[in-house]
């Protein structure tokens, strides 16, 4: 007879890429079945699925590229949404993202800051609300010390990048 702890296996990477695959369609707003309900459960599933998993995503290739294909084209999609509670989970889940997976999210990151945080404070279209939840979500990215020293090293001394260490001082400045 078995023992409960040896019938009990792993599902395994692929198991684990088909379910972040469903769970990102729920966030999918161009789907017919989409309704807000369901995107607000896909996105907290979502950030549930990071904040459970940890950096520990990021070693499997498989998981990190739908995460840089995927989830990002998700997050970015979302982003657009004059929903606050779409908003505000899309953009915990950015911040899920650099907490999981930073090192493989360079570009992606990079978008973000730029096409989310900084798109939605400086446009006099955002309201109060929208801003007032990108500079909450600036002020937790803040509260990682490495962050802000690791936005110069990584972007702003890299002639690839934006200077994005400037422009989001610029941006808080403002």
């Amino acid at each position: 007879a078995e023992s409960p702890s040896e019938s009990c296996v792993p599902y395994g990477v692929e198991t684990m890429q088909r379910l972040l695959k469903f769970l990102v369609k729920l966030m999918d707003q161009t789907r017919s079945s989409s309704t807000t309900e369901t995107l607000e459960l896909g996105c907290r599933l979502v950030r549930t699925a990071f904040e459970t998993a940890g950096s520990r995503v990021g070693k499997y290739p498989e998981l990190v590229q739908v995460i840089q294909d995927e989830v990002c084209k998700r997050v970015l999609q979302n982003s657009q949404t004059k929903n606050l509670q779409i908003l505000s989970l899309t953009l915990r889940i950015v911040f899920d993202l650099f907490n999981a997976v930073k090192q493989h999210l360079k570009v992606q990151l990079e978008v973000f800051f730029t096409s989310i945080h900084m798109r939605i404070g400086e446009s006099e279209a955002s309201s109060y609300e929208e801003k007032e939840l990108v500079l909450e979500s600036l002020v937790e990215f803040c509260n990682d010390s490495s962050l802000i020293v690791g936005l110069y090293r990584n972007y702003d001394c890299e002639v690839s990048s934006t200077n994005l260490f400037e422009d989001l001082c610029k941006f808080l400045a403002s």
